[in-house]
C-alpha cells in the first residue's frame, strides 16, 4: 500500500484567510490556496487539485491500458472539470484527446472507457462523472 500525506494549514476568517500546503514534494510545499480565486495571489483550489489527480490519473490509467496492448502513443490530452454547488462536489467531466498511432477509433472509446472504470482516483468519488473522447488521427 501507498501513502501520500500534506498537511494543510489556514489561518484567519473563510472568505479573507489563507491556507498553506507543506509536503515533502518541493512542488507542493508552501503552496497557497484559499476560499476563491484572487486576482492578486497565487494559489489554487482544493477542487484544482481534484480535476488534477483525476486527470492525470486516467491519463497514467489510458497510458497502461494502451501500453499493454502495444499500441504506441502519441499524444494524450485530458482537461477534467469539476462542478461544485454550495456544499459538495457535484460532478466531474473528462474529456480525452488522444493521438494513437494505428489503434482504430472503436478500439480507443473502448479504452478510454475501460481506463474510466479502472482509475483508482476516479473509483473513489461518489459523485458522476462523464467521459468525453476524441480521437486524433
Amino acid at each position: 500500500m501507498m501513502n501520500q500525506k500534506i498537511n494543510a494549514i489556514w489561518s484567519g476568517s473563510f472568505k479573507k484567510g489563507a491556507g498553506k500546503f507543506t509536503s515533502e514534494n518541493p512542488l507542493m510545499n508552501n503552496m497557497d490556496f484559499h476560499f476563491m480565486k484572487r486576482a492578486n495571489k497565487n494559489a489554487t483550489l482544493p477542487e484544482e487539485f481534484l480535476a488534477a489527480a483525476y486527470s492525470a490519473c486516467f491519463n497514467m490509467t489510458m497510458v497502461m491500458l494502451l501500453s499493454k496492448e502495444n499500441y504506441t502513443i502519441r499524444t494524450l490530452d485530458t482537461d477534467c472539470t469539476i462542478t461544485y454547488g454550495a456544499d459538495c462536489v457535484t460532478g466531474a467531466e473528462l474529456s480525452l484527446i488522444g493521438e494513437v498511432e494505428e489503434i482504430s477509433a472503436d478500439k480507443f472509446q473502448e479504452l478510454a472507457k475501460e481506463a474510466k472504470l479502472q482509475c483508482p482516483v476516479g473509483k473513489s468519488f461518489t459523485f458522476p462523472a462523464k467521459l468525453n473522447i476524441i480521437m486524433l488521427k
